[in-house]
């Protein structure tokens, strides 16, 4: 579960319709496990918890909802 969910919150990244983004999934913490050390791999922190933020106003079944469609859809 843990890693579907950060692929997602990196896919939502400053995006207008973050649930769209997240269905088009991107794998990236994968490489933050590969090097720890390496400052460049979160240098989108403060984009993350801006995107926290715009994800509390979304509603839990909207977004199940949207997850869903597109699981059905594969």
């Amino acid at each position: 579960v843990v890693e579907p969910a950060i692929a997602a919150a990196y896919a939502m990244l400053d995006e207008p319709d973050p649930l769209r983004a997240a269905q088009a999934l991107v794998v990236a913490s994968h490489q933050r496990r590969l090097e720890p050390d390496n400052d460049y791999l979160s240098i989108d922190e403060q984009q993350s918890w801006n995107l926290l933020g715009r994800l509390q106003e979304i509603a839990y079944a909207e977004a199940r909802e949207a997850m869903l469609d597109t699981c059905r859809s594969e």
